[in-house]
């Protein structure tokens, strides 16, 4: 009986997380077919909202030229600690790491390269080979950061993938989202950097998908809100508030505003353009410090910038239309 219980308990929380997270959606299909029923004009809502367009993984995969370091040229430099490093790239297993785990093993050579040049004497035989492997490793981070961001399936997903839209409620996870982008920018910097932890944010990433559920949203609002705000336009020509009934039906429409965009589209608005306000300026931070590829640059800025500004377009022609409505009577 516990077991069937805990299922029907999971089962009732997945209905009220997919319910909350197309709420929006309903919400503004509601508005607009009350709007129908009460002006009489007729209009057909068509949401058709297309898929975020991030280029496929393989195509903005960086090539990383690898470097080649033989061990037996180590023998003389254990106290170094660098050989089992190497060690662990040359195993079949190191060769094929998750990309968290080979930006993090590549931060960890360079300090260990770093070590063994300060301990050896500059007449060393291997001190210049050492310089040499820290430049390149030095020159390849950046493409190896890049790789982190385009091929982890967690921040592929977070950028990508929407899982709905938001809610703009504690269920869209916002501050443990804006923290997890923090620590990823702050990933090359970071004095000690903790594979766990870096794992860790990329799963908040994943399992929240803020970004991708914003900019899912964006799209809802610039694919409805142009359908609506017609429909009000045509309201307003047909009403001149000389009468009693047209007086009386402005109010209805006032309520109708109240009970669907105040309550509930506004906030959600609202909530948006915070999340942008706080996340955008940090995915701009991300394009402008990696070698990200242009085609995952462009994709990001045309969501974060292009499309939000579109957004914010559509809706305060939508907010004006509805404002033009309530002065009928003034």
């Amino acid at each position: 009986m516990k077991g069937k219980y805990s299922l029907a308990a999971l089962m009732l929380l997945l209905v009220m997380s997919c319910s909350r997270h197309g709420a929006i959606e309903n919400t503004l299909i509601d508005m607009n077919d009350r709007l129908v029923s009460f002006t009489g004009i007729e209009n057909n809502l068509d949401i058709n909202i297309p898929q975020l367009a991030a280029p496929r993984k393989h195509v903005i995969r960086q090539n990383v030229a690898d470097v080649s370091i033989n061990l037996r040229e180590f023998y003389s430099l254990d106290q170094c600690q660098l050989t089992k490093l190497v060690a662990e790239r040359n195993t079949a297993l190191g060769k094929t790491q998750l990309p968290s785990v080979r930006f993090a093993y590549e931060r960890a050579l360079l300090t260990a390269l770093k070590n063994c040049a300060d301990q050896i004497e500059p007449s060393h035989r291997m001190r210049e080979k050492l310089n040499t492997w820290m430049e390149t490793k030095n020159n390849n981070l950046p493409l190896v950061y890049a790789n982190l961001i385009t091929q982890s399936d967690e921040s592929y997903n977070a950028f990508s993938l929407p899982t709905g839209f938001i809610s703009g409620t504690n269920a869209d996870s916002f501050p443990e989202s804006k923290l997890a982008i923090s620590a990823l920018i702050k990933a090359p910097s970071a004095d000690d950097l903790e594979l766990t932890f870096l794992e860790e944010h990329l799963r908040v990433l994943d399992n929240t998908r803020l970004v991708a559920n914003m900019w899912h949203t964006q799209d809802l609002f610039i694919e409805t809100l142009p359908q609506i705000t017609p429909l009000l336009q045509k309201y307003q020509l047909s009403n001149t508030c000389e009468t009693k009934k047209q007086r009386d039906d402005i109010k209805i429409m006032q309520n109708i505003f109240k009970m669907f965009f105040a309550e509930k589209v506004q906030p959600v608005a609202s909530q948006l353009n915070k999340y942008h306000y706080q996340i955008g300026p940090l995915l701009d931070e991300l394009i402008k410090m990696s070698d990200l590829p242009n085609e995952y640059i462009r994709y990001i800025s045309n969501n974060n910038a292009e499309k939000h500004a579109q957004y914010r377009e559509v809706m305060s022609a939508h907010i004006k239309e509805w404002q033009n409505i309530f002065r009928l009577c003034d």
